[in-house]
């Protein structure tokens, strides 16, 4: 049996990545509009921080996974991204949630303090693009 045509999977991970990357930004920015013209909710304090917590707790969960992404080892590019492109979207999305959910609390609360894990979560994202991951 053939295996099915498509994309080279190098080119697949940038086109989900960029997905990824323009849709927590589109999220931020509606947010970040929306807010302008709405009063903010009085949330309790831990709710307020709650996004830095959670976080800081996926954050340190993704640097694991990522640490345990397999090493070239010779591996051509199309080999590497058939062993890591389910690893590498989980690390992605792990770098993403807690950038969606600080920014929520920041919609409903209007304090900045949520937005620190979007900040952080988008530079993962960042540096962690698949021209880092796997160097051309």
């Amino acid at each position: 049996m053939t295996e099915p045509v498509g994309p080279p999977l190098g080119t697949l991970a940038k086109i989900i990545h960029l997905g990824l990357s323009a849709g927590l930004v589109v999220f931020v920015a509606g947010a970040w509009s929306l807010g302008q013209s709405a009063p903010g909710a009085v949330l309790p304090d831990l709710v307020v921080y709650l996004p830095l917590v959670v976080g800081a707790v996926v954050f340190a969960g993704a640097i694991v996974l990522r640490s345990r992404l397999l090493d070239s080892d010779g591996r051509g590019d199309d080999e590497w991204w058939r062993a890591n492109l389910q690893r590498v979207i989980l690390l992605w999305a792990l770098f993403e949630a807690p950038a969606l959910f600080g920014t929520a609390i920041y919609f409903v609360s209007r304090q900045w303090i949520p937005l620190v894990p979007t900040a952080v979560g988008f530079l993962f994202l960042v540096l962690h693009s698949p021209g880092q991951l796997r160097p051309e």
